[in-house]
């Protein structure tokens, strides 16, 4: 595999990643924390996320992507012991995937790096609004 592909794989892996990690905070939101406010916040930033995908070469994003050779595809995650714990992991993958798009966006779409770094302290700021009142 060319290094090109390797990094396409790199961010179709954290865009997917991103998106999972907003879409359980805004289902916690929605439906534990019962925050309609919130709920919209995680949504919008899930919105961003994808429209900011679109501005990369979907089908080079795709031809990169191998679920099956994915060396870390097996890798045990820590058992949760509660939706607080769910949470807390979600918003450092969430923050973690779109770090990773920030720095490899800087030479493949530099304009896509800089609105990534927004929508991580959006996030930043979410979490510490939301994490102070658990």
């Amino acid at each position: 595999m060319d290094e090109e592909k390797n990094v396409y794989r790199l961010i179709d892996a954290n865009f997917n990643r991103a998106a999972e990690g907003l879409r359980v905070c805004e289902d916690i939101s929605r439906f534990i924390l019962n925050n309609k406010e919130l709920s919209e916040d995680f949504k919008n930033l899930r919105h961003s996320l994808f429209l900011l995908k679109k501005s990369f070469p979907y089908q080079q994003l795709l031809q990169a992507r191998d679920v099956d050779a994915d060396v870390g595809r097996e890798t045990k995650e820590a058992l949760k012991r509660n939706w607080q714990e769910i949470l807390i992991a979600n918003f450092g993958r969430t923050k973690e995937a779109l770090r990773c798009l920030e720095e490899f966006s800087q030479f493949l779409n530099p304009l896509s790096s800089k609105q990534i770094q927004e929508i991580r302290f959006k996030i930043y700021k979410i979490e510490k609004k939301v994490l102070g009142k658990i």
